[in-house]
């Protein structure tokens, strides 16, 4: 996923996912990811998604005082009608499509998982836990202060959710290793050729961008670059695209629909090497250069099957951790109202 030109949720980013026939018995959303990947479009998430988890449960558990009907009991935890409610209000704004007997189950889960994980006596430091929060900080280009006061949530509260949920990250990483599975050469291709009418790529093109704030700054980079200045050192520089001090600016591969248009349009017209002049777009302006083309094409075995293998891991990973949880779920005393 290329930030600053495809939309998420405040990242400067705009990322139409193309919708694929069904292939079974491979799932849609397998093969989707196996194409992703190959176009190099996914970055890591985790900790924006941990970011809001983190500050749900701090509202979450900051109402486990109140009182109110109880819907849920976990062994000792008690679950009650108002948490459920602020718990849904607060995913809903982030998952339209969530409903609460899913935040109820993820809620069951999660007493379930944190209660093994104090049992098994996991121990997260406190260096952990700080250096979690900076990072939170460091990914977000924020302080969390503000973010917490406005909360009602103190740095302390804040370290003890951070503490809980990587107890919880430090046990399921254990169960749901898959070291000792193997992934044959035959699993890799009897996917691919369950997939293969799905496996395509349209017609593409490897960019890299600069993204400024105002087109006086967009016209004195373009003449930097046309006077010689190094594109990927400038963008390092100088873009406020948040993924510019990694990437340099390279978007990598991608299609026709993922960017915003006015990105796109430049991009795709674009002769290859030749700096753009400033293309406004929702997010400032963008000066823009293109190395490759390419027609549409379907993606070789070769292309994906080290990405075939990352998914055919995960999906052990997801039976091996349902199993664990189906089983925590059995010796617990849970009763739903």
């Amino acid at each position: 996923m290329k930030k600053s030109t495809k939309k998420t949720h405040k990242k400067k980013v705009v990322h139409k996912k193309k919708e694929l026939e069904e292939v079974l018995p491979v799932s849609k959303k397998d093969v989707k990811r196996v194409i992703e990947l190959t176009k190099k479009q996914v970055v890591g998430v985790v900790l924006g998604i941990a970011f809001l988890i983190i500050l749900f449960l701090i509202i979450f558990n900051q109402q486990s005082g109140d009182k109110g009907d109880v819907v849920a009991k976990v062994n000792d935890e008690v679950i009650t009608q108002q948490e459920l409610d602020k718990t849904f209000e607060q995913l809903a704004q982030q998952n339209p499509t969530i409903t609460k007997e899913m935040v109820l189950n993820q809620t069951i889960m999660r007493y379930l998982i944190l209660s093994e994980a104090k049992a098994k006596d996991i121990v997260v430091a406190d260096e952990e836990v700080n250096s979690y929060i900076k990072n939170l900080e460091s990914s977000f280009k924020q302080d969390l202060a503000p973010v917490l006061e406005q909360l009602g949530v103190t740095l302390e509260e804040l370290q003890e959710q951070v503490k809980e949920q990587l107890m919880i990250t430090q046990l399921l990483i254990v169960e749901a290793s898959v070291e000792d599975v193997s992934i044959t050469d035959e699993d890799l291709k009897k996917f691919y050729r369950e997939a293969k009418d799905s496996l395509m790529v349209g017609e593409r093109v490897e960019a890299s961008h600069i993204l400024v704030e105002t087109e006086d700054e967009a016209k004195a980079i373009v003449a930097k670059l046309k006077a010689g200045a190094d594109f990927a050192e400038l963008a390092a520089e100088r873009s406020i695209d948040p993924s510019a001090k990694t990437n340099k600016g390279n978007l990598g591969f991608f299609e026709r629909g993922q960017m915003v248009k006015e990105f796109e349009d430049v991009a795709f017209a674009l002769d290859l090497r030749v700096v753009s002049e400033p293309v406004k777009s929702e997010f400032g302006y963008h000066v823009i250069k293109v190395y490759k083309k390419e027609s549409p094409k379907q993606l070789a075995f070769d292309e994906v099957k080290d990405n075939i293998k990352q998914v055919l891991l995960e999906q052990r990973q997801q039976e091996v951790l349902a199993s664990y949880i189906e089983k925590l779920r059995e010796k617990a005393q849970i009763k739903i109202f």
